[in-house]
Parts: C-alpha cells; structure tokens; sequence
C-alpha cells in the first residue's frame, strides 16, 4: 500500500514549486478568456454556456465546447473577482489533484509492484517542467480538468473491472460520468473510449482482449455506452458548432499534416530534453526532411510499442496512451501555434502510468530470476530521486519566466527572434512601460 505520508510530501513538493506562480497576473488569452469574458461574470451565464459555441469575448465561433472550463472560470470569478491569486491557486490545486489520481490509477494497474516504483514514476512526471505551462498559464486550465477528469475515468473503470455486484455498476457509471465532464473540458477527451482499450489490454494479462475467444466480443460491450456518449457529442457539436472539428480551419489539411508530422520531433525533444522553453515555439516548416523525420519516428515508436509488449508491457502502455492522446487530436485540428507546451500535459499521462513496470523490469533484469535486486534497485532510486530534484529546479526556474507578460515576452524574443507574434507581442509590453524606441 502506497504511503499517505509520502503522497503528502510529494504534493507540499509541488505547491512549493508553484508557488511563485500565486503572485502572478493575466497572460496571453487570458484576455479573452477570462478578464474580458462576460460568459463568467454571472452564475445565469452557466446555462447559456451548454448551448452556445461563443465561450470567450471573441466575437467568432472557435470551434470550442467547454463548458466545464467555463464553469471553473465562473465560480473563480464569482469568489474573487479578477484576482489571478484564486485562478491561480485553482490550477495548481487541480494539478496536485491529479498526480493523485494517477498514483491511485497506476495502483489499479500495477497492483503487484513495489509502491515505491509508484511514486517515483508519479514524482518525475508531476515536477516537469513542461507542465509549467499549463499550470502557470490559467487558459490552459482545459488540459488540466481533461486529464483530470480522464485519469478519473479510467480509475473508475479499473476499479469497476475489479469489482463484483452493484457497486461495479455504480463505478461504471460514474466512469461514464467522469467522461462526460472530461468532454466539456477540452475536446482532446474524446480519445477516452481508445486510451480505455489499453486498460483492458493491461487487466487481460497484457494479452490482447479481442483475441480471447470466446470472451473476444466482451471489451467492446463494455465500452460500447463510451463510444455512444462519444457519438453524441460529435452530434452536438455540430449542431452546435456547425463543425465536428475546428470550424475555420488555419491553414489547408496537407499543409497542416506535415507541419503536425515535423512537430513530433519537437514534442519528443521537449519530453526528453526540456530546455529552451517557450511559450510560442518556432513553426516547423512542413517540407524538407523535417516531416519525414516525424514519420520515421512515428513508425520506429510503434515497431518498438509493439517489440516490447510482453516484456516491458509498461513502455507500450506509455507510447500507446501518448499515441492516442496525441496523434488524432493534433491531425484533426488546424491551430495557430503547432508546438504548445500544455499539449502534453495528458499525453504524458501514460509516461508515469507506464514507468513504474519499466522500474520493476529494470530492478529484475534476468528472467529466471523475478526478485528484484537490491542493488539495482537503490540505484535506480537514486537516478529517479536525483532526476526529480533536477527537473524540480528546472520548473522552479521556468516558473519565474511567468511572473508577468514582460518577462514572458522577453523570454520567448530570446529563444524565437524569428516569430512576428513574439515582436509584436513584446512590443507592447515595452509600450506599456514607457520604452517607446524599444517597443519600435
């Protein structure tokens, strides 16, 4: 049984880091989103926010349906006002929340590891420093809440596998329920029914579920009522939005797959080797050899998902969960900025769901040997103890970045001299401050 104590240390590790994120404003479209946002000035907004494709004070249809975002922004706004401490806290508090739910969620499906493999994996993923971004940054709330409400969902599912009579169908509907707000999130919940298959690929014993005749149709009747939920808010959508998708697409579908394809290889970068952060990165090209690239990994990826099932089922689980998260999501949209941080924040779920067995194998590296070695195992205490304090440091410092839209700016014309957003943006901050020949 995981420690309590040590799940609390773990989150006061957390706050303290972001803490310095409670001290800072607005950014960016927090803008539109909240300061200027009449949808979350008045609790009758909330009705009006499940039927309407305007979420924002901008005047056209973005093609975004969230109303539970929306919900969190009103009730922040109806305690505090336009005071960024109570957004702020919200976010970092929703952050703590659901490194919680993935300690409990990897417990599910990891029941015979060694709590501590548990804890660390969750201690790496939660102080990343590529999550700064969606924490520190209140508009991407979105990611936190889907991820939330996704984890959750899966955990309810697990425990409903695991458990007989009634209460296995009172967990199956609050897993439905959990579902449910995770799309009126962020639209990248609608991956769930998927990210589901892998979870009964893992309790079938890491054997593929639809080929245990004559129980093969089994998973699919039990994620059968996700996938109508899932339908129904296709529906929705488009009468509501008039597009299942993005309404105004940026840029044409060919154009937007090779720079999406290119993109791969700077997410795969910022997830192993986070440095030279930003909040807008530079746009890939999409031509050259940059989008093969991204395939080839793509394909090298999946041929080693697949390689490793059976003895490292914890990696294939990870890549799977990131594959399903992120490649449909990202082909499907049409987004100014390909390359944003927050992006990551669920795919990267699976990488501490996942890493905990990859630990276990890597303490029992011979087959015919299943117990653990002792001395492996200190080690890779260590390296995980000492990766978490360096990637601490790291958050820490990426925090600071956020104090205020200047320093924000200022960053980002460090690491991205070439974008026109980034000039522009930074403009008028040394407007704002009376630099006059700067901000020309």
């Amino acid at each position: 049984m995981i420690s309590t104590r040590r799940v609390l240390l773990l989150c006061a590790l957390i706050f303290l880091l972001y803490a310095s994120t409670l001290a800072q404003g607005f950014h960016f479209d927090d803008y539109h989103m909240v300061t200027e946002n009449q949808f979350i000035k008045s609790w009758g907004s909330l009705s009006r926010m499940a039927i309407t494709p305007f979420i924002s004070s901008a005047s056209t249809v973005k093609g975004m349906y969230r109303p539970v975002l929306m919900a969190t922004f009103c009730w922040n706004y109806q305690t505090g006002a336009l005071n960024p401490f109570g957004f702020h806290l919200v976010n970092v508090w929703l952050h703590l929340i659901v490194v919680c739910l993935v300690v409990g969620l990897s417990r599910r499906l990891w029941p015979s590891l060694r709590p501590l493999w548990i804890l660390l994996a969750a201690s790496v993923w939660a102080v990343h420093p590529i999550h700064t971004e969606a924490v520190a940054y209140i508009s991407s709330r979105s990611s936190i809440l889907a991820a939330l409400f996704v984890v959750l969902a899966h955990w309810l599912y697990a425990a409903a596998r695991q458990s007989p009579g009634r209460r296995r169908w009172g967990l199956f509907i609050g897993s439905l329920l959990a579902y449910g707000l995770a799309l009126g999130s962020k639209e990248i919940a609608v991956t769930l029914p998927g990210l589901l298959f892998l979870v009964e690929w893992k309790l079938t014993q890491c054997q593929a579920p639809w080929c245990q005749a004559p129980r093969c149709l089994a998973p699919f009747r039990r994620l059968a009522p996700f996938f109508l939920l899932t339908a129904l808010y296709l529906v929705w959508r488009k009468l509501l939005i008039g597009a299942v998708g993005v309404v105004y697409p940026v840029r044409p579908w060919r154009e937007n797959t090779l720079m999406q394809l290119e993109g791969i290889s700077s997410y795969l970068k910022l997830w192993l080797w986070p440095v030279n952060q930003t909040v807008v990165h530079p746009q890939p090209a999409g031509h050259g050899a940059g989008p093969w690239l991204g395939l080839g990994m793509l394909v090298g990826l999946g041929i080693l998902a697949w390689g490793v099932r059976r003895r490292w089922p914890g990696l294939t689980f990870a890549l799977g969960w990131a594959g399903v998260t992120f490649l449909p999501p990202a082909f499907a949209s049409s987004l100014n900025l390909v390359v944003a941080e927050h992006h990551l924040y669920l795919p990267s779920v699976g990488f501490a769901l996942g890493l905990p067995q990859m630990l276990e194998a890597l303490s029992s590296p011979r087959r015919a040997c299943p117990r653990p070695d002792r001395g492996r195992g200190s080690s890779l205490t260590l390296i995980a103890l000492a990766l978490t304090l360096v990637l601490s440091v790291a958050t820490f410092r990426r925090n600071l970045v956020w104090a205020d839209d200047f320093t924000l700016w200022v960053d980002a014309a460090r690491k991205n001299p070439m974008s026109c957003m980034v000039h522009n943006n930074l403009g008028l901050e040394y407007e704002k401050r009376g630099e006059l020949e700067d901000a020309l």
